[in-house]
């Protein structure tokens, strides 16, 4: 320290002061466990107090109890009752409670003077309630001063404050007309897509207006962590027309317009399934300024009928003519229909009627499946090139099998082994053109087919735009060549939220078609290396889904959609001996099984 000699620190030998010490103050006494209704019909019962008082030193001289609601344009805190409080009241100890002749009606006494005489109601819920102590024996406490630890704008006098809200009961009933729905606006079931809300009330008077919110639950046990789904500031009345504009009238919440129940549609469609877990909704309700109250069913383990769920829905596209497609994606749908309580599945089969009723039909999906063929093409000026039938010089068809199966490219050069090249031979042989590869992962189209129109000349295409960034969402196209399409970008908001599984040949050899998905707004996407037979295919499909889903029957059926265990089936299900095409799955842009099932295939070549 300064002045020591020779460096050695010595100890203080006296007490020590900077002469600028602060006096520190305590709260002197508290008011402790306030408890009281959390919900209370004033029409019923009397409103029961009860609290704890720390005054060991028996320093508090008057108190109070003091009822206050939140009101106005301005929502300013206004007293509408108070009960003085003496004696043993406010003496150190516990469980001071109000006689049953000393505890509230619920008659408003002060504050409100079109309403003084008459009985508290809902639409000036939540009711404060305050229990007050102070140490002088003033009839009212001064202002407390702010950070003042209890301290008021009165000289010596301390104040110690406990709260508690309290909501007017004004639910009778409240309940959905249905216990399932899906997004709004579905081609497959548009009835289904909104429910409306059955709303009884009591304690409200007639012609106030209603608030509606419509919350997805998390937990069962605890309504503050409850996500907001949707509520009258969120969507405009032209979105959601049932939940605004709505009063009391015969003790009933009804839509002012035309006296029916109130309905919400499930068109915020940013919300949907974007948390994990369960899926269940439930509404709270408001009556004029108060504070919206839960009014239907949360408890979804015991009472899930009474819950609103909206389920997982399922497209799959059947969009190859041959048996064997189309017996994969019905085997798929026959899964989830039959074996599965919370996904909706649909399919289709039929020729589509144009590109825009292909994307209404992939849109807003939570998975969508493809069954149908698959192929890309590179564009890059480094590929190799050949005649076609016409002579013309065209880009090779790229490799089908034989290559490294985890380069996530156009195909460089197959394996050199006499496997490979037998391989190889039986592709030129079968699809009767050659074969090559560069190397890049540039500038390539690369898709799905999506079926033949009508005209049996044009067909249907999901597909990659060859010269926009990669981040660029995918086209519908319909076409019979470069010179004659007709394209749909898929907008924003309307690829599958959670995995859209490419069933065709070859999706993976370059990053292009998958992370068009994954980097848009599906969490994953399934595809195939190499060309993939279609009962290997089925086989995979099936696999993965009933790993994934019925992989826990003793968790019960709220553990189908228990998103921790979708990689790990997915996994399990590509390292089976019979996959040797390579699948792969893909989130943003990450391979998460690089080396699943590459093993068997470069066994196979070797």
């Amino acid at each position: 320290m300064p002045g020591d000699k020779d460096g050695a620190a010595k100890p203080l030998q006296k007490p020590a002061q900077t002469g600028r010490d602060n006096e520190v103050q305590f709260r002197p006494f508290k008011v402790l466990n306030l408890r009281t209704l959390k919900r209370w019909d004033p029409y019923e019962d009397k409103l029961p107090v009860k609290w704890d008082i720390n005054d060991p030193n028996g320093r508090i001289r008057s108190g109070r109890i003091r009822y206050a609601v939140t009101t106005g344009p301005d929502n300013k805190l206004v007293t509408i009752y108070k009960q003085k409080l003496v004696g043993s009241y406010l003496e150190h100890g516990e469980d001071h409670e109000l006689t049953e002749a000393e505890q509230w009606d619920g008659t408003i006494r002060e504050g409100l003077k079109e309403r003084i005489g008459k009985k508290i109601t809902a639409d000036l819920s939540e009711i404060g309630v305050y229990v007050e102590v102070w140490n002088t024996t003033n009839p009212e406490p001064a202002k407390q001063l702010r950070k003042g630890r209890g301290r008021t704008e009165r000289k010596g006098e301390w104040i110690a404050v406990a709260a508690e809200l309290v909501e007017v009961d004004a639910i009778v009933e409240g309940k959905w007309d249905r216990d399932f729905v899906i997004p709004y606006d579905d081609p497959d079931e548009p009835d289904k897509g909104e429910a409306k809300m059955i709303i009884k009330v009591k304690n409200v008077r007639d012609g106030i207006p209603v608030e509606v919110e419509v919350y997805r639950i998390k937990h069962g046990d605890d309504s503050e962590e409850d996500h907001l789904y949707t509520d009258k500031l969120l969507q405009e009345a032209s979105d959601q027309p049932g939940i605004h504009g709505l009063i009391v009238k015969d003790q009933r919440v009804v839509r002012k317009k035309d006296g029916q129940e109130p309905f919400v549609r499930f068109n915020n469609y940013e919300e949907h399934w974007k948390y994990p877990g369960n899926n269940f909704y439930c509404f709270r309700v408001g009556f004029g300024q108060g504070r919206p109250m839960v009014a239907s069913e949360r408890d979804f383990v015991k009472k899930e009928k009474q819950c609103l769920h909206f389920r997982f829905t399922v497209f799959i596209d059947i969009a190859s003519l041959r048996d064997d497609y189309k017996n994969c994606g019905r085997q798929l749908w026959s899964f989830l229909k039959h074996k599965t309580k919370y996904f909706r599945p649909y399919k289709w089969e039929g020729r589509p009627q144009s590109v825009a009723d292909i994307h209404k039909r992939y849109r807003r999906r939570y998975i969508v499946a493809i069954a149908s063929h698959g192929s890309t093409f590179c564009k890059h000026g480094d590929h190799p090139k050949a005649k076609n039938k016409k002579g013309k010089l065209v880009p090779m068809d790229l490799y089908h099998q034989a290559f490294p199966p985890d380069k996530f490219v156009c195909p460089p050069k197959p394996y050199d082994t006499k496997k490979a090249k037998k391989q190889i031979q039986a592709d030129v042989r079968h699809y009767k053109h050659k074969f090559g590869g560069c190397g890049w992962a540039r500038k390539v189209i690369h898709g799905s087919l999506l079926g033949k129109h009508s005209d049996k000349k044009r067909r249907y295409w999901l597909v990659t735009p060859p010269d926009e960034p990669i981040k660029g969402m995918p086209w519908f196209v319909l076409s019979s060549g470069p010179k004659d399409r007709t394209i749909k970008v898929i907008e924003d908001g309307d690829n599958p939220q959670l995995l859209l599984w490419a069933g065709g040949c070859r999706q993976m050899t370059t990053g292009n078609f998958a992370e068009r998905f994954t980097r848009n707004g599906t969490r994953y996407f399934h595809g195939w290396v190499y060309s993939v037979w279609i009962r290997e295919n089925t086989k995979m499909c099936l696999d993965f889904f009933r790993r994934w889903i019925k992989g826990s029957p003793k968790k019960g059926p709220l553990a189908e959609c228990d998103l921790s265990k979708l990689v790990p089936a997915y996994r399990a299900a590509a390292k089976r001996s019979y996959v040797v095409s390579c699948p792969r799955i893909v989130e943003g842009r990450h391979v998460l099984n690089p080396r699943e099932a590459s093993d068997a295939k470069e066994a196979a070549l070797k």
